[in-house]
Formats: structure tokens, sequence, C-alpha cells
């Protein structure tokens, strides 16, 4: 399987008309060599050539972690006294990239990793490799869906353990730290972004992080939190009333909220467009008056990283395909009282979607 990943990455280079990728540690370097590597003042590279090379470039206290985890791959490495620049032209020189078209992040490289390529091929001409992934891990194979179901195993169940701690006079902070401790005894390798605790008035703020505020009886509470497994990502959210919500509007806006997120989430097709999709919920919620309060996409990719394609949203003709996965998780948020999300994970299936995330979409009442 991990082959076949390779094989893709190298058809989508053809087709690019690249010579070789340069990958920097994360999600890609994880993805072609089972090793994410550490971004950091120690030069970290993984090198692909079309002609079937496979190298990590390495500091030398490294090379025991990198064998282990990348077999198969060549490691090179350098010393900190003698630092990496001499070591990598003499590697690119051996690779034969002088010269060549080469594939590099330009959403992640550095301009340190930039000077270095620079000063190791001086002739030398680059595209943007962030496509040619995006294209290749949009499409899940089995292992990665397996993986991906263990880590929202762990983030659901995290989620039934905190659910009677949301009530009056607990911080947000203090059921971040509780969510995040639950997924790690469950076997989460971290948390993929900063666990969002959104309580009464800040729920209204889609990335409201958790704060020191104070939970108060009659608000609702968003829980926007995600666990790792595998280096895969899940990423749920559901929203909590802290006994009876006495605003009206609210708790209309939560009936419109579900029915839209559930008219997103069972109209999933291959035939449909990524576009088609955000307006099967923007649609609803615009007809029901809250479309103003709407201020996002209605979704995003998930993998290895907690964004990426496909990108559920206005104005994309992104095809959905099977194996394809991503959240579905509409929000209407009303200045000074309040918000509401849903969020579920899901894959494309050859009939229609599956959703990956199972816990009870109903408003939970702690």
């Amino acid at each position: 399987m991990f082959e076949d990943r390779i094989a893709r990455v190298l058809d989508e280079g053809r087709r690019q008309q690249v010579d070789a990728l340069l990958i920097m540690p994360g999600a890609n370097l994880l993805y072609t060599f089972s090793y994410k590597g550490k971004l950091s003042e120690r030069i970290h590279l993984g090198i692909i050539t079309l002609r079937g090379d496979r190298v990590l470039f390495l500091p030398e206290l490294e090379r025991t972690g990198a064998q282990d985890s990348s077999p198969g791959a060549d490691v090179y490495t350098y010393r900190d006294e003698d630092g990496p620049s001499g070591a990598l032209q003499g590697l690119l020189e051996e690779l034969g990239l002088r010269g060549k078209r080469i594939a590099v992040e330009y959403g992640v490289m550095r301009l340190l990793e930039y000077r270095l390529l620079q000063e190791a091929l001086k002739d030398f001409d680059t595209v943007d490799a962030g496509p040619i992934f995006a294209s290749v891990r949009a499409k899940k194979d089995q292992a990665e869906l397996d993986a991906m179901r263990d880590a929202i195993r762990m983030a659901e169940q995290a989620l039934g353990r905190v659910l009677p701690q949301v009530r009056a006079g607990r911080r947000e902070m203090e059921i971040a730290a509780l969510l995040e401790m639950e997924m790690r005894q469950l076997g989460s390798e971290g948390t993929p972004f900063g666990t969002i605790v959104a309580s009464g008035w800040r729920g209204a703020l889609p990335h409201g992080r958790a704060s020191d505020k104070a939970i108060e009886s009659g608000e609702l509470v968003v829980l926007d939190f995600g666990a790792i497994y595998r280096g895969y990502v899940a990423d749920i959210t559901r929203t909590v009333s802290v006994g009876p919500v006495p605003d009206a509007e609210l708790r209309r806006a939560y009936r419109v909220l579900q029915a839209a997120q559930t008219r997103a989430r069972e109209g999933i097709a291959p035939s449909l467009t990524a576009g088609e999709v955000d307006a099967l919920a923007r649609d609803l919620i615009d007809q029901e008056g809250f479309g103003l309060y709407f201020t996002h996409r209605t979704g995003h990719g998930l993998g290895l990283d907690d964004h990426e394609e496909p990108y559920i949203m206005r104005g994309s003709n992104v095809k959905l395909q099977p194996g394809m996965t991503f959240t579905v998780e509409p929000g209407i948020y009303l200045p000074g009282k309040g918000g509401i999300r849903i969020e579920d994970d899901m894959v494309v299936t050859e009939q229609g979607a599956e959703s990956l995330t199972s816990y009870p979409r109903n408003l939970l009442e702690e």
C-alpha cells in the first residue's frame, strides 16, 4: 500500500514534468517516507527523483530513528559541526539535479532551505509541489481510513467522558484540558489544532479557543477538538446546552443548523462538486434568515493535515470522488448571544457517503 502511494506521487510528478521532489518535514514527508521529521534549525529533507531515488537528508543524530521508520529509503546525514551545506551539495550533485526542474513545497519551505538549495545547485528551476501532493492525498486508501476511524473513536470516547464535566462554574480551559487528557489516555498522539471550548457569547467566535471564562447556566458551549492516530486526524464539533437555554433565537438557530448539516451530510454523492455540497447547507440557512451569521465554508479536507483538499466551499468546482474525506461543519454565530456548530467527518463512497463520526447531533444538554 505504501508503494502505491509513492507510485501515485511519481505519476503526478511526471504529469507535472518535474525531475525530483524536495519534501519538508510534515505531512508530505510522513506520507512518502513514514517519517515526519522536525522543522527546526537543523535541516531535514526528503528527496524523491523521478528515476526512483528516495533519500532522507538529516542531521546525524536522527539516523537511527529514520532508518527504523523508513525502511527502503537511503539515509544521508551531516554532523552539526560541519553543517548541511556541503553534504547537501554533494548529495544533489550525486543525484544529478543541477539544471533540473524540482518540485518544492511553496507553502512550507523556508528561505533557509531555499538558500541552501541555491548554493548547492546554482542552476535549477522550481515548481510548487503542493498541488502534486494535494491531488494524490485527497483520496484515502484503506489503511488511511482505518487510522482515521481510530482517531475518531478516541475523540468520541473522550467527549463522552468529559460531557458530564461541562457545567456551570467550570472554566473553558479546564474542559479543554480534560478533553486532551482523555484523548491522550485513549492513545491519541496529540491534538491537530488548539482545542476550542467557546461558551456563551464566545461561541459566536468560530475559532474561539478555550479561555479562562467560566461557563454559566443557560449558555451554549461549542466544543471543537481532535485526536491524531498514526498521523491521521479526527475533527469533531458538538454544541452543548448547560441547562435550559432561555434565548428563543438560539434555540431556533440550533434547529435550523442541525437540519442544514443533515441535508449536506446526507446529500453527498460522487456526482457533486464541493461547491454543491456547500450549497446544500448554505441555502437552507439563508432561507431561514441566518445567512449573515454563517461566515465560513461548510467544510475542509481531512487526513494527515487537519485542513487539506477538498475544501467544501462556495464556488468550488472540485468533483467529489470515492475515498475523499472531509468535514461537514456549517455554523451559525449570533454576536453577543452565542454560536452553534455541528461537525462530522465524512468519506465519499461509490454510492454516496459515510459519516465516520457518529456521536449524537442533537443539542447535548448537561
